[in-house]
């Protein structure tokens, strides 16, 4: 399976050791990375409506919620711990994901 920026999977979560509870986090890796690597990297996704300009608003089908992006919550993660392929998130969200990730990095 080709894996590219915006899919979204369930992973394990990641805020707690040993929760075996699979939530919802988008792609944002770029393709050619994930071709070559066995690691991709990700933001996780919630359904927790606090506000920030680093938690930006997704969309995208597959997600069951309205969901927030984590994106102070960047993080690598090898493939075989990808879950379900749930969707895609649409453009205009990916984009607010790679703006939230500057914001939360403070790469302006």
């Amino acid at each position: 399976m080709k894996i590219v920026p915006g899919d979204i999977f369930t992973i394990r979560n990641l805020k707690h050791q040993g929760d075996s509870k699979q939530r919802p986090a988008t792609i944002v890796s770029p393709t050619s990375r994930n071709d070559y690597f066995d690691t991709v990297v990700v933001v996780p996704l919630t359904t927790n409506p606090t506000e920030a300009q680093f938690r930006p608003l997704v969309s995208g089908s597959g997600l069951k919620y309205s969901s927030r992006a984590e994106c102070e919550r960047l993080t690598t993660i090898r493939k075989q711990y990808l879950g379900d392929h749930i969707g895609t998130v649409d453009a205009e969200s990916l984009s607010r994901i790679k703006e939230g990730i500057v914001h939360a990095l403070e790469l302006y």
